[in-house]
């Protein structure tokens, strides 16, 4: 190895890109995020010595030894790198051990390949923005009947009630903490969020740990062909499915159908296919789900899958509907 290549420190943090796991890279690196040709997988592109790299990105939630050991079992090659969550000092080294390129979303990178070395460590999590640790299953709830009708915010609040499926206390309680994580002015002549994307963002971030711990799931026998399910009023598929509706690029194995009816009778697939998942409606009957909240919940299944590729089209869907510059992991 060329040691002279070898660039071993740790850097002031400097945001070069929204995709929070960019961070620590220094900008003379000139480090670009591309979701690669034709929805193909996510690339990183930067500039070493005047030698320019390219990396695949591959992304993954690393919480203990055993997620690494999944991560190897796809056998990453040297222009490989790991997008993941804040790594602890002995998952940083398991990684270093295990030769895997890796940045987390704190900003710690390892990248060793041909006759570049980069390290970028010591850098600990970042803190959780303070509106996200005070959001609840109730203010979920309103917030995307909020967002899936415009208008519904100055509407009574025994209709926005209605159309969220919670209490008339609740619409209160979350008003209220609309107000004080200043989304919305204290007038309440004309309601309007003063942020939306940030907002929606946090309730994206929130998704999986709060709201769909409650999710009321009932599964049934796999499915030969999900495009023959019958749908009932108020059905809506979601997930993987409902990412084929949007982008017609990806093919749907993971079935889920938010509906408050029992399937009609379907042809059942093979018994090595998943389930067909059908989960009740965290939303009123009345309430009219247009594509931007249906882009909002079907990106925020594809986060929670845990899954590479659904991640990838997930950033499909947000280019095509949504407002983020980057996803949460």
């Amino acid at each position: 190895m060329n040691h002279e290549k070898c660039i071993r420190r740790v850097f002031t943090m400097m945001q070069l890109h929204n995709e929070p796991n960019l961070i620590g890279l220094p900008s003379e690196f000139n480090a670009v995020y591309t979701l690669g040709e034709m929805g193909g997988r996510p690339q990183l592109k930067m500039t070493v010595n005047g030698q320019p790299i390219t990396f695949n990105i591959f992304y993954a939630h690393i919480h203990r030894k055993e997620s690494i050991k999944s991560y190897l079992k796809r056998r990453p090659k040297a222009n490989d790198i790991l997008f993941c969550n804040h790594l602890s000092d002995y998952l940083r080294q398991l990684c270093h051990d295990s030769n895997i390129n890796y940045a987390d979303d704190s900003g710690n990178v390892r990248v060793m390949t041909g006759d570049i070395c980069i390290f970028i460590g010591n850098r600990p999590p970042i803190k959780q923005n303070k509106s996200h640790q005070f959001m609840t299953i109730g203010i979920m709830k309103c917030l995307f009947a909020l967002f899936a009708e415009k208008d519904l915010i100055n509407e009574t609040y025994a209709n926005i009630a209605s159309k969220a499926d919670i209490s008339v206390g609740m619409v209160t309680k979350a008003m209220k903490y609309l107000i004080e994580n200043n989304h919305i002015a204290k007038s309440k002549r004309q309601r309007r969020f003063l942020n939306e994307p940030e907002l929606r963002y946090e309730w994206l971030k929130s998704y999986g740990h709060i709201l769909a711990r409650y999710h009321q799931v009932t599964t049934y026998p796999p499915v030969d062909n999900w495009k023959d399910i019958l749908l009932q009023p108020g059905d809506v598929w979601g997930g993987e499915v409902a990412a084929t509706q949007l982008t017609k690029y990806n093919h749907p194995h993971e079935l889920l159908l938010f509906s408050r009816h029992q399937p009609v009778k379907y042809s059942i697939g093979h018994k090595e296919l998943p389930p067909l998942k059908v989960i009740k409606p965290f939303w009123g009957k009345s309430l009219k789900i247009g594509q931007p909240a249906l882009a909002l919940l079907t990106i925020a299944e594809l986060l929670l899958s845990k899954d590479a590729r659904n991640r990838e089209v997930a950033y499909l869907i947000n280019d095509k509907y949504g407002e983020f510059n980057t996803l949460p992991l």
